[in-house]
């Protein structure tokens, strides 16, 4: 786990707390409905357990050479697997594009769902490994309703940073994401080398803490929210959103009221709850911890 935590080019230490981002990432992926696909598709079963046998066997050129990370196991679709944090979304996509490509030649689409949990490279092993599934049976496949991730940052103080989405999405305006196009995972990837601390072209630090600060109250289920709590849609937080943005790191920019709408829809876009029809969690419509998670996603890039 030290190994993994630390970034290219920092010496080798004993010591966690040597190291500039002492964190780690655990990937857990596993197929959908798999039982489903092969009770259903009986005529199908050999197409099927070849698709997941080939995939199962790229895993470790996938993870270990290409992401220079470490496979505890890959059996069929299952896949365990510690990685730099910096490399662990990257990896993810990586894998689910894999299984798709290796499901095709069995005739039978199938999706796959990941967990990643950042910890602390002295935090307890077994514990994290029970976390992480939990996160991949709870959040991505049973609250998202599967074809999901979800990622959660424990640090050793102050509680868990955790946002899911499905691998494709839509935007608040209704529009889905074209299918060649970047999915959340690459768009979470592309704002976390966006974040920069005083000036630059993309978010400021405390910026994204104090956007997350904004829409927290209307992140609570509606249920604790009560009938008096706040309402709330895009057409109202975005412009509220936008003239935040304008007052701090968008005046230094000198970004225009159209521009500084754009970026805030791509912001609250990543922090909309977005389930799928099959998924169980309904009650929730945002999480705003998808901001600081960017933070410490850029952190993990290099970005002090």
């Amino acid at each position: 786990t030290h190994d993994l935590a630390r970034r290219p080019g920092e010496k080798a230490s004993s010591d966690a707390e040597d190291l500039a981002l002492p964190y780690y990432a655990i990937l857990f992926m596993d197929g959908d409905s798999m039982g489903k696909h092969l009770s259903s598709k009986p005529e199908r079963t050999g197409q099927i357990s070849k698709a997941i046998s080939d995939f199962s066997r790229a895993v470790p050129q996938i993870v270990e050479r290409e992401y220079h990370g470490r496979v505890v196991y890959a059996g069929g679709d299952d896949v365990l697997a510690l990685l730099p944090v910096d490399e662990a979304l990257d990896c993810a996509v990586r894998l689910r594009r894999a299984f798709e490509g290796s499901s095709k030649s069995s005739g039978v689409p199938m999706t796959i769902s990941a967990s990643i949990l950042c910890v602390h490279a002295k935090s307890p092993l077994q514990a994290a490994f029970a976390a992480a599934h939990r996160l991949l049976d709870d959040i991505a496949k049973e609250g998202i309703g599967r074809d999901a991730f979800v990622i959660q940052v424990r640090k050793r103080g102050g509680s868990p940073l955790t946002i899911a989405k499905p691998w494709e999405g839509k935007s608040c305006h209704g529009a889905a994401e074209r299918n060649d196009g970047p999915g959340w995972a690459e768009r979470i990837d592309e704002l976390s080398g966006q974040i920069f601390d005083s000036d630059g072209e993309g978010y400021s630090s405390k910026f994204l803490y104090s956007a997350a600060e904004l829409l927290e109250p209307f992140a609570r289920p509606a249920k604790e929210r009560g009938s008096e709590g706040p309402s709330f849609d895009a057409a109202n937080m975005i412009p509220v959103l936008a003239a935040e943005y304008l007052r701090g790191p968008g005046a230094l920019l000198q970004i225009d009221w159209d521009e500084s709408v754009r970026r805030m829809t791509e912001l609250y876009d990543l922090c909309r709850w977005e389930p799928r029809e099959s998924g169980k969690i309904r009650d929730r419509a945002l999480q705003p911890d998808a901001l600081p998670m960017v933070r410490f996603l850029a952190e993990a890039k290099g970005v002090k």
